[in-house]
């Protein structure tokens, strides 16, 4: 703990101070760009956020039109599945910004997302158009990964929520708009490849700031390219991403390109979970890259509390996405609406939801327990998808609206929450981890899910439609069960329209069905988490760690004295030298910065001092082998001979000492 000597007799001033005059500055912002020019930086990159929002939902109205062109029904599924799938590097570009100059990682992954956009509205068919939305996934998620470590390396703790804030409001802002924005063009002259090409002008606009105004930040200045390189976890982030793309395809090729039992089925389910168990034992061992920069740390796997909160986010973020696939699609069918009404139609969710994690972020800090929030949550998202399952064709809007809304308000009440309260519960050097670790969980959940409700829907309307009418074929349906505006709806009568919509609404009933398992799944977890309090939500975004020096350094400044740094950690040599040295090196560096204020800094080193707590160490049989390895004297220390050193450092007969280090039975370093 610190200690300041306030020395009256070396004040600056000849009388009384009044306490008014004692105004401690704030903390010093750790952005080297301030007024117009961070403001432009900012309002640069949350468009970034906006566009990756944006292109997450923007195809929800969109695929039958996109299906009428190309054709290709087995691979409509993945112009939504694939850019989730890019999603998934979310976790390694968190990894790759702590190594990298962070502005030349983020100018990168905007060319990549432009690039993907690019590609996505040039398709000449469905597989350029899957390619180019992987792509645009990846550089997307590597956007959104980026933003946010800007805002984490130019804020100071008490600004940060307002801008973190910032960006979760236009994520929802993008996230409501994408069915909508992607809905008018699919109606429009401009047709939906400029909801794709959308992204390229607006990139354009704000390419000075992000080339000219945002500063380099290189988080490992001493390192060459070759060394960062080996600090990425390339293992694992392949058999990762590996491993998940092939569980995808067999959970969406599965009944519908290949047959449940086909041997190109079967060798899909065996290579995801090789490569899936690979995953677990690269994250034990972590071969080729030091633990501490392995993509994701094994030891959370020993804390069902981390599990729990990494599934509840899974499930509620899947679970959120997928709806905004097939709210639309029901009012197609059972309304029919064009794509830009249906999407308008998913306004009521998408905003409760909204709302709601707006709500939880703002009440978290006063009410910081886990449990309310996620049962809460949770019940009204049973309750709604239960009462979804329940609609047909007679339910009015006003309830299928409410529905909506039970859902949207629940789970908006935790989709967010997670990742304060993750930081809460770890230790500070697992903070980036754990933010990681609920990220991935993130997009998991929304790839997996986008998968499996296509492959439920898929499977059982083709199921349903081909016994209404047989003599459709299988592609055909397929087509049809895209949405009102594809070429096959568009081609049956309106008594044929008849039959077939109450089988795709009766196939459309499981995807409800399956919405309400996940939520009740989410239910059911919750008791868990009874007893568990966000310790430090309350106070994660405020706590200032610079603010005790900076107020030692303003006081000393009108009082001028000494700053003790008194060290108490105690580990085997090895960690224990390089702690030392690190307190060393900060009290010269203090020593030297503020010397010309006539502060004084050095270190007081207890070593093992003799307390209560030590009786249980000194009796135990192995005691002595022990203080051999850890190297201490051979008695511990009495903490009244600490009072010697704090005179001394304290007096003025210590007016020359500085930037020192004095050992008091210490251990390593003592003689």
């Amino acid at each position: 703990m610190p200690v300041l000597n306030a020395d009256p007799e070396n004040q600056r001033s000849n009388g009384n101070v009044d306490s008014s005059e004692l105004v401690i500055p704030k903390q010093t912002s750790p952005r080297p760009i301030h007024g117009w020019k961070w403001a432009i930086v900012y309002a640069s990159m949350i468009p970034t956020t906006f566009l990756f929002a944006l292109d997450n939902t923007i195809v929800a109205d969109i695929q039958p039109v996109v299906l009428n062109l190309f054709g290709e029904v087995s691979l409509l599924p993945w112009i939504g599945i694939g850019f989730s799938l890019g999603t998934l590097c979310v976790l390694p570009w968190g990894k790759v910004y702590g190594v990298f100059d962070v502005k030349y990682v983020y100018l990168f992954v905007i060319a990549l997302f432009e690039i993907g956009s690019a590609v996505c509205g040039a398709a000449p068919n469905m597989t350029a158009l899957v390619v180019g939305r992987v792509i645009a996934g990846v550089g997307g998620s590597g956007m959104y990964s980026g933003t946010l470590s800007f805002v984490a390396m130019l804020t100071s703790l008490k600004e940060r929520p307002i801008y973190m804030a910032g960006s979760n409001v236009i994520w929802g802002v993008g996230s409501v708009l994408g069915p909508v924005v992607g809905g008018a063009f699919a109606d429009s002259s401009a047709t939906w490849r400029w909801a794709f090409y959308i992204n390229l002008p607006i990139g354009a606009v704000f390419a000075p700031s992000y080339l000219f105004l945002i500063p380099n930040m290189d988080p490992k200045p001493g390192k060459t390219f070759a060394e960062k390189c080996r600090m990425v976890d390339w293992i694992m982030t392949t058999t990762f991403l590996a491993g998940s793309a092939c569980l995808v395809m067999a959970i969406t090729f599965g009944g519908t390109l290949y047959a449940w039992s086909s041997g190109n089925e079967i060798a899909l389910w065996i290579v995801a979970g090789v490569l899936l168990i690979v995953c677990i034992v690269v994250a034990k061992f972590h071969p080729g890259v030091d633990k501490d920069y392995r993509l994701y740390p094994a030891h959370f796997l020993r804390r069902p509390i981390l599990i729990n909160l990494q599934v509840q986010m899974f499930l509620v973020s899947g679970l959120v996405l997928a709806m905004t696939y097939y709210i639309p699609l029901f009012f197609q069918f059972t309304r029919g609406d064009g794509p830009l009404d249906a999407g308008v139609r998913l306004l009521p969710f998408i905003i409760s939801m909204v709302a709601f994690a707006l709500v939880n972020g703002a009440l978290m800090p006063k009410l910081p327990y886990i449990l309310p929030w996620h049962l809460f949550g949770s019940g009204l998202v049973v309750a709604g998808t239960a009462l979804m399952y329940t609609a047909d064709l007679d339910t009015s809007n006003a309830k299928i609206y409410g529905y909506c809304i039970l859902v949207g308000a629940g789970s908006g009440c935790y989709i967010v929450a997670g990742f304060p309260v993750v930081q809460s519960l770890v230790a500070l050097k697992d903070i980036p981890n754990a933010v990681g670790a609920m990220a991935i969980s993130q997009d998991l959940g929304m790839v997996i899910f986008l998968a499996m409700t296509g492959s439920i829907y898929q499977n059982l309307a083709l199921q349903k439609v081909s016994e209404a009418m047989p003599a459709l074929s299988a592609p055909d349906i397929t087509n049809l069960i895209a949405g009102t505006s594809s070429r096959t709806y568009k081609a049956l009568s309106e008594s044929e329209r008849a039959l077939v919509t109450p089988q795709i609404t009766e196939a459309m009933s499981d995807v409800w069905l399956f919405f309400l398992l996940a939520g009740i799944l989410s239910f059911v977890l919750t008791p868990p988490l009874w007893g568990y309090r966000s310790r430090v939500v309350k106070t994660v975004f405020s706590v200032d760690i610079t603010d005790p020096g900076d107020k030692f350094k303003a006081l000393a400044e009108r009082f001028p004295g000494r700053l003790e740094y008194v060290q108490t950690n105690a580990a085997p040599s090895a960690p224990y030298g390089a702690a030392k040295d690190a307190v060393r090196n900060l009290c010269h560096t203090l020593a030297m910065e503020w010397s010309k204020h006539a502060i004084r800094v050095s270190g007081i080193s207890p070593g093992f001092v003799r307390t209560v707590m030590t009786y249980y160490i000194e009796t135990a049989p192995d005691w002595d082998l022990k203080r051999q390895y850890y190297g201490c004297m051979p008695r511990l220390a009495d903490p009244r001979e600490l009072g010697g050193a704090y005179v001394y450092l304290l007096s003025d007969a210590a007016s020359y000492t500085t930037g020192d280090d004095i050992p008091v039975a210490g251990t390593v370093g003592a003689g």
